[in-house]
């Protein structure tokens, strides 16, 4: 007995013991004697006496020896010291894939907390990355770098500006981040600015007019030409500038005029000013030296794709070949000839030389993974070496490949050169995503997204093609392309919100997330009010506002880094999976319904469609135009035809061929004879904005006169929801439900003395809803900012009732107008709930926006409704984005955690939308679905008034999960009700026992 609780009286040691890691074998320290360390010294002598004369091959293992031996005394800067040796020796013989691991293994071996010698080695190891093309990689080392620089100094001779920030921002910029670069060129020229020692004063100006150059690249890549366009200007006005204050610097000062006249060369040929560009484009071959073999290429691939244009193609194809000939001197990157030669690759494919395209392709891949074959156009690049690197060169080499096949298929169809097509254009999807995934910013996740979307309208026309032999498991694979560029971002936002919430977060750390989630909205904010200012706006306190908003970001980051770290977090992506036609039989389709997922190819004028049911599954392609959706929205979306034209034979004659063209071209192919019960439409670009319930299931006598109550609208036969993704859906079905403390929050605000009228019915509307739910109305002055800030998070339905906007111009800054009150001086979080709502603005912008909310800061909360219902102007209206959706308000609230949105399409009439809401509401109380409620309020509407024109009661359309809101039950339905019940059936069990005995 005694040696059993002895055993036990161990259990808690020897449990912490196991807990405890053994320190790594790299970093033990190993004490060494003096007579040890004299020993050591001496040979590190005699070594570096046998190094400066050894040959080339000798010289690298002792210099490793060196490094071996100044690690054993553990002598941190002569170490160092000795792995920049190292570096030296292997940098002046270009041996960068033998270098790499190297400084790899010296990274590990660093025994000290991080300093400035780190982040030494951290410059090093980036530098190096970068010779090897890997710039994702070499990015992470600089931006460690730069952590350590902003922190302790130290760790470059000359000023960090050049060395880190600005290598860092133009590696932000081949990796798509446009923005993050912008922010740290000017973090880079703040630096020069502030740095007053006079021995780095030219210096410092030239790299100054580096970053001019190089901003303008960022802007440029980003598309911003006027910007760009600028900064190129800027550069050459402090060139002229440097050259009169520094003659020594005559040789830089003439090779960087060189970069900016090419640079502007593009941005001018880019504009339309063809001649001044090649003027420009002359004069900067003519600025290089003879020795910047680098320089003069991008110099001659400038001025080749201008000539190209102008028509003059020997010219253009004596000045590329003379760039590629430059280029075999050595000099220039590899993947800068990978550019080049995919730019001959399209001269070729503009030509009608498809075959050349390809070979011009094959050579570009093999320029960047040299074991490729550069004639074989039938190899392609192993899928797993896309992972670690994403590069944006790959993914021009890949699409331009895989364009050439499909136009050869088209030309002289071939099922070989059909199936080459298939493989290379997914292979460029697939690099499209890593280029994606490893963004930071969401704009430059966006960006991202965007210019994938001419390869997915490719591979959707190749698996059509296909479909004549693939069948069934042809359209499956539409349907997974399809889903592949549907709301993937918010995906990933959402996905993450719940690995964070799922990971029990220490309170305090959660907090500090909000700090800065809060401070980075009052930012944004701040910057929105200036970028719209009467005027010419204030470009120093813009920059100034960004830099700030970067600093945030990165302790933000940092923060989440480290969270992640702490709590085993994965990555986003790996929360989330594509859905497959399988999954969404077996976990979303319910009973006699249709799941339709379109995707829109406006260039081709096509849309394809993939229906999936129960025991079906089709792939139909279709003509589309974008300007039909559109007009036919425009005959009923407004106030004035309501009310002067709803009578209008004319305009009844036209709304009815155009409801029933449109079932006939986006739903007709493929539904069955009678429409089913429920219909899900995954909708995409401009359908997103499509009130499909209004299209006509049945043909119409347009001579019986008008009466729009009398058309078969779809919505008489089938309830409807939008989904912004299967994909998303499916995350939602592995989520447990959050914890509720209420069932409704509503909010009535009060527009007295405002520019926005008054909406009378609001307050009704809101307060009979809290009574029916026993939940909470803001009425009035209560239906401020604050309050909603304080309150909203945590209910099962949130519901305004009031005045929004969504704005496609800036969409992050869609707003809903609160009640004039106090400023807000910070977000009090309610008990047992985390907000993450940032602050209002500080000052009234034209449309009253002092009190409003903004999408950004809703799409940053965490509020957690099961259902939000927006009673308001437009607010499922946004800036289109192709293959993630509409950038709207409705958005924003599911990136909040909010699965379930009903909001307005247009702006609808008080009472209209008063009498639809209350029915709705009433449904969602007794339990109906999210869709069959908003369906039978609709029904409703049609059944028991005399507006039965669309724009009274079609604009409310439901995003997201259609199943019951969940409101929060009795007592006995939560976790006292469960005790309970087990204490009673223990006493019935006692009092039966007893009887037995």
């Amino acid at each position: 007995m005694k040696a059993t609780w002895f055993c036990i009286f161990l259990i808690p040691f020897l449990w912490l013991a196991c807990q405890s890691e053994p320190m790594p074998a790299g970093k033990k320290l190993v004490q060494l004697s003096a007579a040890d360390s004299v020993r050591i010294s001496a040979s590190i002598d005699s070594l570096t006496a046998l190094a400066d004369t050894a040959t080339a091959d000798n010289k690298a293992a002792l210099l490793i020896r060196i490094a071996d031996l100044h690690k054993s005394l553990r002598n941190k800067d002569a170490w160092v010291d000795a792995v920049r040796a190292i570096f030296s020796f292997y940098h002046k013989n270009r041996q960068y894939d033998d270098l790499y691991p190297l400084l790899d293994q010296a990274v590990r071996d660093s025994w000290w907390e991080p300093d400035s010698k780190t982040g030494q080695l951290y410059t090093l190891q980036g530098f190096t990355l970068r010779r090897l093309g890997r710039n994702y990689a070499a990015g992470v080392y600089y931006e460690k770098a730069r952590e350590i620089s902003d922190r302790f100094g130290g760790v470059t001779q000359a000023n960090p500006a050049g060395v880190i920030h600005k290598t860092l921002a133009n590696i932000k910029t081949r990796l798509g981040e446009h923005e993050e670069a912008e922010k740290l060129f000017l973090i880079a020229l703040e630096l020069l600015e502030q740095d007053t020692l006079p021995e780095r004063a030219a210096s410092n100006r030239l790299t100054m007019v580096e970053i001019h150059n190089d901003l303008g690249l960022a802007y440029q890549t980003a598309g911003d030409l006027p910007k760009a366009l600028e900064q190129y200007d800027a550069g050459l006005y402090a060139i002229g500038q440097l050259s009169k204050l520094d003659p020594g610097k005559g040789a830089a000062a003439a090779n960087t005029k060189g970069l900016l006249l090419s640079s502007k060369a593009s941005v001018l040929f880019l504009s339309g000013r063809h001649a001044k560009a090649e003027q420009a484009a002359r004069a900067a071959l003519d600025s290089y030296g003879p020795d910047k073999n680098n320089y003069r290429f991008n110099g001659l691939t400038i001025l080749s794709g201008i000539l190209e244009h102008s028509g003059n193609l020997p010219a253009a194809k004596k000045y590329r070949d003379e760039a590629l000939a430059l280029a075999g001197k050595g000099g220039v990157e590899q993947r800068e000839v990978a550019k080049l030669l995919i730019e001959m690759g399209w001269s070729a494919y503009r030509s009608r030389d498809f075959l050349a395209a390809t070979q011009f392709a094959q050579q570009a891949l093999n320029r960047i993974y040299a074991k490729i074959s550069p004639d074989d156009v039938h190899q392609n690049p192993d899928p797993a070496l896309l992972d670690p690197d994403p590069e944006n060169a790959i993914a021009e080499a890949l699409d331009l490949k895989g364009e050439a096949f499909w136009q050869q298929y088209r030309t002289q169809p071939s099922d070989g050169v059909l199936q080459l097509a298939d493989s290379t254009t997914a292979l460029a999807i697939q690099m499209m995503e890593n280029l994606r995934d490893v963004a930071v910013y969401e704009s430059s996740k966006l960006h991202s997204s965007q210019q994938s979307r001419r390869l997915f309208s490719r591979m959707m026309a190749i698996l059509f093609a296909q479909q004549k032999h693939g069948g069934q498991a042809v359209a499956a694979r539409a349907f997974t392309y399809a889903e592949k560029n549907k709301a993937v971002l918010l995906q990933q936002k959402i996905a993450a919100d719940a690995a964070m919430r799922g990971a029990g977060v220490a309170d305090s750390l959660i907090q500090q997330e909000r700090d800065f989630k809060e401070r980075r909205a009052f930012l944004q904010n701040a910057l929105f009010e200036e970028q719209i200012a009467e005027g010419s706006p204030d470009e120093k306190a813009i920059d100034a506002l960004k830099r700030q908003l970067y600093a945030v970001e990165q302790d933000l980051r940092q923060l989440q880094a480290g969270i992640a770290g702490a709590y085993h977090i994965e990555p986003t992506t790996g929360h989330t999976q594509t859905a497959t036609v399988d999954a969404v039989r077996q976990k979303l389709l319910r009973k006699d319904e249709l799941w339709v997922d379109y995707y829109t190819d406006p260039d081709s004028s096509l849309v394809y469609m993939i229906a999936v049911s129960h025991d079906a599954l089709q792939f139909v392609r279709k003509p589309y135009r974008e300007t039909a959706v559109r007009d036919f929205i425009g005959l009923f979306n407004n106030a004035i035809q309501a009310e002067n034209k709803a009578g209008d034979p004319a305009l009844f004659s036209k709304f009815v061929q155009a409801a029933r063209n449109l079932y006939d071209d986006l739903l007709a192919p493929v539904l069955p004879q009678t429409p089913p019960k429920r219909i899900t439409l995954v909708a995409d670009g401009a359908l997103a904005l499509l009130p499909f319930d209004v299209l006509l299931c049945k043909p119409v006598d347009v001579g019986a006169g008008v009466n729009y109550a009398a058309l078969p609208y779809l919505v008489t036969t089938s309830q409807t929801r939008l989904a912004a993704s299967a994909s998303l859906d499916l995350f939602y079905t592995r989520q447990g439900q959050p914890e509720r403390r209420g069932s409704y929050a509503g909010f009535a605000p009060d527009y007295s003395g405002s520019v926005l009228g008054q909406v009378v019915s609001g307050s009704g509307v809101v307060q009979s809803a809290a009574t029916a739910f026993k939940g909470k109305a803001f009425l009035g002055r209560d239906a401020s900012l604050d309050a909603f800030l304080k309150e909203a998070a945590g209910y099962a339905i949130i519901h305004f009732h009031g005045h929004a906007e969504a704005s496609d111009s800036f969409p992050d800054h869609s707003w809903m107008a609160f009640t004039a009150g106090r400023p807000i001086a910070g977000v009090m979080l309610p008990q047992g709930q985390v907000s993450t709502l940032g602050s209002g603005p500080r000052r009234l912008p034209a449309a009253e926006l002092a009190h409003c909310l903004f999408a950004h800061q809703v799409y940053h909360a965490r509020l957690d409704a099961d259902l939000v219902l927006l009673s308001a102007c437009q607010t499922g209206l946004g800036k289109i984005a192709p293959g993630e959706g509409t950038l709207s308000l409705s958005r924003a609230f599911q990136a909040a955690g909010c699965p379930a949105t009903v909001m307005s399409l247009w702006e609808v009439r008080d009472d209209a939308t008063a009498e639809l809401m209350q029915v709705f509401l009433e449904n969602i109380r007794h339990g109906q679905e999210k869709d069959e409620a908003l369906t039978n309020a609709k029904r409703s509407y049609l059944q028991t008034t005399g507006d039965a024109f669309p724009y009274y009661w079609a604009g409310f359309v439901l995003t997201g999960k259609a199943s019951p809101v969940q409101l929060p039950g009795a007592w006995w339905q939560g976790p006292a009700g469960w005790v309970l019940l087990l204490v009673v059936l223990l006493l019935v069990a006692l009092f039966f026992r007893s009887r037995v005995k």
